[in-house]
């Protein structure tokens, strides 16, 4: 039975690639592989003119996780949590303190950790900002198997959710499931204090829908979709570049599958719009988006999953 597995990777546009690299370096990421986007499938998958500059990030030992930066144009970063799209990739911290602390000593921009509990468990988060629009969300608190558990001098994990603002997250439930992604939490979430300030929401906005969807049977694939369903309905994403459907920052999930006509089969037959690129250079690669409006793209094995095994310590 054709099912996607966990997500493997987050795509990432960005005007600057080596300084969107040292942002996600600061977390622990390194660079895997790097080389141009062909032409033709920058064209059909992002409109881009011309072959586009890319590169795979992991972090070393992890199989799924990392993210895939796309060289973009200018100019179309987001402005506001409440446009729909991509809106940051989650990681988790051994030490959320230490995390801050490390982070703000590189130069970068971190919200105030804000604590809170869920089913009894309790959590401490932070957002750090980076070139482009590009966010992460820090987390301390329980968390599947990842990276953390195979270095006991690692302090981040590699990416454990892919997240997306939309406006409903009800319209995806049936969707992921089917897809082989099963609901972990999916219901109205209460704020607690301070998160609002963490996703910068107006102070009246008091709950959220979130929507958690993950491969409950891949131990070794940690990494979920996580919807935040909020009220973006007067607000719009900051349109790319005439021609371009590539925004700055996080912008779309990527899956790495063994069949991908038949993954996006899959994926049609329960909602999705799909398309296929046809580059005759390149092993077709599908991307659509879900009928909540979640961006995702079906690599082949051997070129997505593959693309992170290269990854070393060295900065």
């Amino acid at each position: 039975m054709t099912t996607l597995g966990p997500p493997d990777h987050g795509i990432v546009g960005c005007t600057d690639i080596e300084a969107a690299t040292t942002f996600f370096g600061a977390l622990g990421f390194r660079t895997a592989r790097t080389g141009p986007l062909p032409a033709g499938l920058g064209a059909q998958l992002y409109g881009l003119a011309g072959p586009a500059e890319q590169r795979w990030l992991s972090v070393p030992g992890a199989r799924h996780g990392g993210v895939r930066l796309v060289a973009t144009p200018r100019g179309s970063s987001r402005m506001s949590t409440l446009e729909p799209g991509g809106y940051a990739v989650d990681v988790y911290s051994r030490d959320i303190e230490h995390s801050r602390e490390a982070l703000t000593a590189a130069g970068l921009p971190c919200t105030e950790i804000v604590r809170w509990q869920l089913g009894g468990a309790d959590f401490a988060q932070l957002r750090v900002d980076g070139p482009d629009g590009i966010r992460a969300i820090v987390v301390e608190g329980p968390r599947r198997a990842s990276a953390l558990d195979h270095d006991e001098h690692r302090l981040h994990s590699e990416a454990q959710s892919f997240v997306f603002v939309v406006t409903d997250i009800d319209a995806d439930k049936a969707f992921w499931r089917a897809a082989g992604l099963e609901p972990l939490y999916h219901s109205n979430f209460p704020l607690p204090a301070g998160f609002g300030g963490l996703l910068d929401l107006p102070d009246d906005i008091d709950s959220m829908q979130l929507g958690l969807h993950w491969c409950a049977t891949c131990p070794d694939g940690p990494a979920r979709i996580e919807m935040l369903g909020l009220p973006t309905g007067s607000q719009t994403r900051a349109a790319p570049p005439a021609g371009c459907r590539l925004p700055q920052g996080m912008a779309a999930v990527g899956f790495a599958v063994p069949d991908v006509p038949a993954a996006a089969n899959l994926l049609a037959a329960n909602g999705a719009t799909v398309e296929l690129t046809t580059v005759a250079e390149h092993p077709a690669v599908a991307h659509g988006r879900s009928p909540a409006g979640v961006a995702f793209e079906l690599w082949p094995a051997q070129l997505a999953g593959a693309a992170f095994a290269g990854a070393s310590e060295a900065p």
